[in-house]
């Protein structure tokens, strides 16, 4: 399958993942996911996120999401004191991770810090996909944009 159907697949999936949760849920959940981004950037850790941090809703999701193990994981901290009672999270998918890292930076942050873009670019784990989704959604987000116009 060429890669350029592959981010619509994900979107689709996501999109029917989301809707899945009750109304009043649906945004802060793909809020969740997109914290789960930003924190991915911020940290420039791109494999385990602690959930620290995230509210008792976006935990619920966050578990929700965990439990069909196709969107998100539960990984197992490294040993010691250090890590006793920390709980880290990931995507399953690098693929999905990157689509969804690309999808965020440019609905999220392009319009509103599009100097940004290029840093979180260089910050992207190298993947057989991660630029791939990257240059395809700018391509997208500037063809949305020009229809708008």
């Amino acid at each position: 399958m060429p890669d350029i159907y592959k981010g619509d697949i994900f979107e689709e999936y996501l999109t029917k993942k989301v809707n899945e949760f009750p109304t009043p849920l649906k945004q802060k959940a793909l809020n969740s996911l997109y914290k789960i981004c930003a924190r991915m950037l911020d940290e420039e850790n791109f494999s385990q996120i602690p959930v620290e941090g995230f509210d008792d809703p976006e935990r619920q999701i966050i578990e929700q999401l965990i439990g069909e193990d196709i969107i998100l994981r539960r990984e197992v901290p490294s040993t010691g004191l250090a890590s006793l009672g920390i709980e880290n999270i990931s995507f399953t998918y690098d693929e999905l991770r990157d689509f969804l890292l690309a999808y965020y930076t440019i609905m999220k942050i392009t319009d509103s810090n599009p100097t940004q873009v290029g840093t979180i670019f260089e910050k992207f784990p190298i993947g057989p996909y991660t630029k791939v989704f990257f240059v395809m959604s700018m391509f997208w987000h500037a063809s949305t944009t020009m229809k708008k116009s």
